[in-house]
């Protein structure tokens, strides 16, 4: 650029995260039932609700949503949950400076012991750790 010739080595410039919108989150399936049970965690992630509440918004029995939850994703509907709280807890530790407590709730995690539980077999971390890698504050 600029006319100068070009660097002896590629230049390796780190991502700086991934932040992901409603308008791009988007999972297609062709089974009705599990879009709308996607849908509905989408939405009610922050919330106490398991699989019970899941089936009844995609109106299919508990054992039904669980066969095929796992066909259609190769997830379990506990393990959506947990990838979707995951995620947010990881842009809000990205993102601001507040405490576990807090961001676990805002997360829909029961506790912030919990979710460090989670980030630590999902992501090999826990929430500490990977704020101080990946923060942008």
């Amino acid at each position: 650029m600029g006319g100068a010739p070009p660097p002896a080595s590629p230049l390796i410039v780190p991502a700086g995260g991934v932040v992901i919108r409603r308008s791009t989150d988007i999972v297609v399936v062709p089974h009705t039932g599990i879009a709308r049970a996607l849908a509905f965690i989408q939405k009610h992630y922050r919330e106490h609700i398991g699989i019970s509440e899941v089936a009844r918004a995609a109106a299919m029995s508990d054992s039904h949503l669980q066969v095929q939850f796992h066909r259609y994703t190769s997830r379990t509907v506990h393990q959506e949950l947990n990838l979707v709280r995951v995620r947010c807890a990881c842009d809000l530790l990205r993102t601001t400076d507040q405490g576990m407590d807090y961001v676990a709730d805002l997360a829909g995690f029961p506790s912030a012991r919990r979710m460090s539980k989670v980030f630590r077999r999902e992501l090999g971390t826990t929430p500490r750790t990977y704020r101080a890698r990946n923060t942008t504050l």
